[in-house]
C-alpha cells in the first residue's frame, strides 16, 4: 500500500501505489527521448532499487548496403555476377534491432537468417550460402508494427571457370604474338576467358596492368596494355584469389629497319644484282628485320611469304618459286611498318641453243687473184644459228675461223674443208656449242705460162687438179666474172682445164674456152693425137681447199 517514487535518472516520472495485497506496482512512462535512460524506484527516504537501464533508439528503415563474395571480400554490384557461393551481407537498421534476410520475391522468398544491428552503429552483417543461379536479396525490419523492407540487391552466381589468356596481339598491327614470341610493338591486346561477369586481374610479372570484366554472356575478357618496355614480359590472369592462368610470355625488341640484302637464283645460287636479269624462276631472298618478327615479302602487291626474322640476328630468308617470265619488284615489311627498298629483276627465257651439227657442203670456189666476188652467199655454204632466251646480247666465237667464220649475228660461213666448233654465249656467260663440218671448198689455180698440153697435164696433176666439168663451171660463172677467169688472156682466150684422160680407148685433154664473152662453155675434148696439139695456152685447175 506504499507510494513508490519512480525516477529516470534524477527525474520523477510517477508515483504509483504498491498493491495492498501483493506489493506489486506498475507505471507507464511515455514521451521518452531517444537517449539512454536509467530507472530506479524507492519508497519515501528508503533505499532506491537497483537501476534498470535502457536506450531509446530511432526507428529507421533497414538497408542492404553491401554484398561481398567470400572469401574474396570483393563487392558484388547490383545485377552483378559472382562465382562465390558464400556472401557477406551488410546493412543498417535501428540500433540493436533485429532484421531478417530474404532471397526471392513475395511469398516464395526464402529466409536466409536473422541479424541484430549493432547497438552503437546500427550496422548489421550476415554471411549466407547461395547456389548457382539468380538471387534477389533484401532485409525485413523486425521492429516495425507492419513489414518494412530494405532496398533489393540482385545478383547472379555463375559456375566457376578456369581463367585463361587465349590471345596476345600487337597493336596497331593486330598481329598475333605467339607464346614466347617477339614483337616490336609496345602496346598489346590481351584476350582470355574467365567466369562470366567477373573482374579479371591481369598481371605482367607481379605488376597489375588492369582489371577487365569478363563478358556476362561469353566469359570473354580483353585488355589493352600500353607502354611496354623493351624487355621480356610474362602475363597472367586470375579472378580474385583463384588460380592464375598459364603465363603468356613475349619479348619486346627494339624496332629495326626491314631490308632485302640478297637475291640469289636457284639452283645456281648466283647473286642477281638489283635491276638485272635471270633465267631462273626460283629465287632465294635474304634480309634483316626486327628480331623474331614476321616479315611480309611482296612481289609488287602480291604476298609471297611471311618468314620469321631470326630471334638472335634478325636475319630472314625466303625461297620464292614459280616466277613468271616478267619483271619483278620485291619489298619486305613488318606489320604496318615501312617497306624496304625494292629489289628488282627480270626473269627471261632460259638460254637455249640448237647443238646439232651444222653441215656446210655447198660448192664454194676460192681464189687468191683478187677477183671480184659476184655472189657473197654461196648456197649451202652458210647458215645462221642464234639462241633463244638467256640475256642478250649474244657473242659468237669459232674455234678455227680458217675453217668456218661466224659474225656477231650468228651467221656461219664455210672457209675451208674441215670441222670446227662454234661457241655462243649470252651476257651472263651462259653458253652452248655446236660443231660445223665444211666440205666442197675448192680453190681455183691459174698457171699463166703458155704450156703445151703435156706441160699443162703435168702441172694439173702436180697441184691435185681433177676433171673440170659443168659442176664446176656453173658456180664459177655465178661467183666470178668471166673476164677475170680468163685474164690475162682475155675473154676470148682458152685454158687447158683438165689432165689427160683416157676413156673408151681414147685419150684426150679438155680446154676451157668462151662463147660470146659470157660463159665458160662446156670444155672441148681435144684428142691426142689431134687438132691443136702444138698449141700453147695457159692452164686452170680446181683443187680441194684444205
Amino acid at each position: 500500500g506504499q507510494k513508490v517514487q519512480v525516477l529516470d535518472g534524477g527525474t520523477l516520472k510517477g508515483e504509483p501505489v504498491a498493491n495492498a495485497t501483493t506489493g506489486v506496482w506498475t507505471l507507464t512512462v511515455s514521451g521518452l527521448t531517444v537517449a539512454a535512460h536509467s530507472f530506479t524506484a524507492r519508497v519515501g527516504t528508503g533505499a532506491a532499487s537497483a537501476a534498470r537501464t535502457l536506450t531509446v533508439t530511432a526507428v529507421i528503415v533497414p538497408t542492404l548496403t553491401s554484398v561481398k563474395g567470400s572469401p574474396s571480400n570483393v563487392e558484388i554490384l547490383d545485377n552483378g555476377i559472382t562465382v562465390e557461393t558464400s556472401l557477406l551481407l551488410t546493412g543498417t537498421a535501428s540500433k540493436g534491432q533485429l532484421v531478417e534476410i530474404f532471397d526471392g520475391s513475395g511469398a516464395s522468398a526464402v529466409s536466409k537468417g536473422k541479424a541484430t544491428a549493432n547497438v552503437t552503429t546500427g550496422v548489421w552483417q550476415l554471411t549466407i550460402a547461395v547456389a548457382v543461379g539468380a538471387h534477389r536479396l533484401y532485409a525485413k525490419s523486425g521492429y516495425h508494427p507492419t513489414p518494412v523492407f530494405s532496398n533489393v540487391r540482385n545478383l547472379t552466381v555463375t559456375a566457376a571457370a578456369a581463367t585463361t589468356i587465349t590471345s596476345v596481339k600487337g597493336s596497331p598491327s593486330n598481329a598475333e604474338i605467339l607464346n614466347g614470341g617477339i614483337t616490336v610493338e609496345t602496346s598489346v591486346i590481351l584476350t582470355g576467358i574467365a567466369s562470366k561477369g567477373q573482374k579479371v586481374q591481369v598481371l605482367d610479372g607481379t605488376t597489375l596492368k588492369g582489371e577487365p570484366i569478363a563478358n556476362a554472356s561469353t566469359g570473354v575478357w580483353t585488355l589493352t596494355v600500353s607502354g611496354l618496355t623493351v624487355a621480356a614480359h610474362s602475363f597472367t590472369a586470375r579472378v580474385g584469389t583463384g588460380a592464375a592462368s598459364a603465363a603468356r610470355t613475349l619479348t619486346v625488341t627494339a624496332a629495326a629497319a626491314t631490308t632485302i640484302t640478297s637475291v640469289r637464283g636457284s639452283p645456281s645460287n648466283a647473286e642477281i644484282p638489283n635491276g638485272n636479269t635471270t633465267v631462273e624462276t626460283t629465287v632465294i631472298l635474304t634480309g634483316t628485320a626486327s628480331k623474331g618478327q614476321k616479315v611480309q615479302v611482296l612481289d609488287g602487291a602480291t604476298l609471297k611469304g611471311e618468314p620469321i626474322a631470326n630471334a638472335s640476328t634478325g636475319v630472314w630468308t625466303l625461297t620464292v618459286s614459280g616466277l613468271t617470265v616478267a619483271a619483278h619488284s620485291f619489298t619486305a615489311k613488318v606489320g604496318t611498318g615501312a617497306a624496304s627498298a625494292a629489289r628488282t629483276f627480270t626473269v627471261q627465257v632460259r638460254f637455249s641453243l640448237d647443238q646439232s651439227a651444222m653441215v656446210l657442203n655447198g660448192l664454194k670456189l676460192v681464189q687468191s687473184y683478187g677477183w671480184t666476188v659476184k655472189l657473197a652467199d654461196i648456197p649451202n655454204n652458210n647458215n645462221t644459228r642464234t639462241p633463244t632466251g638467256g640475256v642478250p646480247p649474244y657473242s659468237y666465237q669459232s674455234a678455227n675461223s680458217a675453217i668456218a667464220s661466224v659474225n656477231t649475228a650468228g651467221k656461219v660461213v664455210g672457209m675451208k674443208n674441215g670441222t670446227t666448233t662454234i661457241t655462243v654465249r649470252d651476257s651472263q656467260s651462259r653458253s652452248g656449242q655446236f660443231t660445223v663440218t665444211v666440205s666442197n671448198i675448192r680453190r681455183i689455180l691459174i698457171n699463166t705460162a703458155r704450156l703445151t698440153y703435156q706441160q699443162a697435164d703435168a702441172w694439173n696433176r702436180s697441184v691435185g687438179g681433177g676433171d673440170l666439168g659443168n659442176a664446176d663451171l656453173t658456180p664459177m660463172k655465178a661467183q666470178y666474172d668471166v673476164g677475170q677467169i680468163f685474164s690475162p688472156t682475155g675473154p676470148s682466150g682458152n685454158r687447158w682445164s683438165s689432165p689427160i684422160i683416157t676413156s673408151g680407148g681414147r685419150t684426150f685433154i679438155r680446154v676451157m674456152h668462151v662463147v660470146g664473152g659470157q660463159f665458160p662453155y662446156q670444155p672441148t675434148d681435144y684428142f691426142i693425137p689431134g687438132e691443136h696439139l702444138s698449141k700453147t695456152w695457159t692452164a686452170i685447175a680446181v683443187v680441194p681447199e684444205s
